[in-house]
């Protein structure tokens, strides 16, 4: 498969698993109307080893988030 989700939901939290044939970045993003505009995002930067939490205000880059409620658990990538 190009792209798998997982996710749980325990004690408040939510947790998410991502694994995706991507190369540089992998992002995920929810909203209430379904789309962009409005979406809350996360973004993994392989180069930095970073998980940005970010919003996005239409079909453009990101803007990142003051509050950077995202945490990353690990990430990497496989050729």
């Amino acid at each position: 498969s190009d792209f798998l989700l997982a996710w749980t939901i325990a004690d408040e939290r939510i947790r998410v698993g991502i694994q995706a044939k991507a190369a540089g970045w992998v992002g995920f993003g929810v909203s209430e109307a379904g789309g962009m505009k409005g979406a809350d995002v996360m973004y993994y930067e392989v180069a930095s080893g970073q998980l940005v939490d970010a919003y996005a205000m239409g079909n453009e880059k990101p803007t990142v988030d003051a509050c950077q409620s995202w945490v990353l658990q690990s990430g990497k990538q496989e050729d």
